[in-house]
């Protein structure tokens, strides 16, 4: 905490605002207030912006329901690419330990977004479902875990013909 309010310039804040993210051992009140003052420093930066939405996103000690709280941020709009990637891919591809949840909430989540990204832009949306096609690399339980969020996609009467053709294939 120090270090981040001691910092005179951008790098150091970042740095500082990754390791309060991801470290358990600090209390949500100091998470809370680095992450509203970066906020408030850096809200009218949109690269920077999206960087705070995908330090969130990549920690592994934000749940579920914090990223739906994301979700439902005011800065967060599904119809931009760099914030669906800022949140979306960087939880599915580098918040492991949520991601890969034994309960399965982190596939339903990503799921749930890629369903509705799809209806805005289904490149994006298809894009966003790697995490989910590389299901080989994990044991059995995740496998069918992800298998099973494909199959919930396959499913959907309303599915684009980009996000179908990533789905079938890796069903397949």
């Amino acid at each position: 905490k120090s270090h981040y309010f001691k910092a005179n310039n951008l790098t150091d804040r970042k740095t500082a605002l990754n390791f309060v993210c991801r470290d358990p051992r600090l209390s949500l009140q100091v998470r809370e207030e680095v992450l509203e003052d970066f906020y408030e420093r850096w809200n009218s930066e949109a690269l920077v912006l999206d960087l705070w939405f995908s330090v969130q996103a990549q920690s592994p000690l934000t749940s579920i329901e914090e990223l739906k709280k994301l979700e439902s941020h005011p800065m967060f709009d599904r119809k931009n690419p760099n914030r669906v990637r800022s949140v979306y891919a960087a939880f599915g591809m580098l918040n492991n330990r949520k991601f890969h949840a034994i309960d399965g909430s982190g596939y339903k989540f990503l799921g749930e977004a890629i369903m509705k990204l799809d209806a805005l832009n289904p490149q994006v949306a298809a894009r966003m479902t790697t995490p989910l096609t590389r299901m080989g690399r994990y044991d059995s339980a995740r496998q069918q875990l992800m298998r099973k969020e494909l199959n919930t996609l396959s499913e959907s009467p309303a599915l684009s013909k980009d996000l179908y053709e990533i789905v079938i294939k890796s069903l397949a």
